[in-house]
Formats: structure tokens, sequence, C-alpha cells
């Protein structure tokens, strides 16, 4: 749990980052770099890492109730889309 808050709060800086430079209509580079590497290792890699690595393994050796099932499947989609959109955003430069 503590993991996600601590990207809850980095999300929330990172919101706050865009709404200022919408503001003064400019772009801090070194800031984008921070957050990408961010999401990617810590986010991706060592949260998300944990939980398709362990969390989600054992889950499918459980026999669950289908709205878990859907739920597991829904987090499963949910970090596989989240690793798309950093990989588009590095390849795009945004």
């Amino acid at each position: 749990m503590i993991e996600h808050r601590l990207i809850d709060k980095m999300i929330t800086v990172m919101q706050k980052k865009v709404e200022t430079w919408k503001q003064e209509e400019r772009i801090d580079p070194e800031f984008i770099d921070v957050a990408v590497d961010f999401i990617r290792v810590y986010a991706d890699k060592c949260h998300h890492g944990k939980e398709g690595d362990i969390l989600f393994r054992d889950l499918n050796r459980k026999k669950l109730s289908d709205e878990h099932k859907r739920i597991t499947e829904e987090l499963v989609e949910e970090h596989q889309q989240g690793r798309k959109t950093v990989a588009e955003m590095v390849l795009h430069g945004t």
C-alpha cells in the first residue's frame, strides 16, 4: 500500500507541473526525464513487477470468483496499458 501512495503522490506532482507549464507556456525536460524514469523503474519494474511476478501469478493459481478473475484481468490490462503509454511517451519525447 505504501508503494501505491508514493505513486499517487508522484502523479499529483506531475499533474501540478503540467498545470504550471500550461500557464507558463513552457515545459521542463529534466522533470519529464525524472518522471518517466520514476514510472519506468519504480512504478513499473519494482512495484508492478512484484504484482505481476508474485501477486498475479499466485492469484492465477487460485480458484477465484468470476468477479475476482475480472478484477485481476483488469489490473493486468492496466499494467500493460501503462507500459505502452510510457513507451509511447519516450518514443515521441512527450
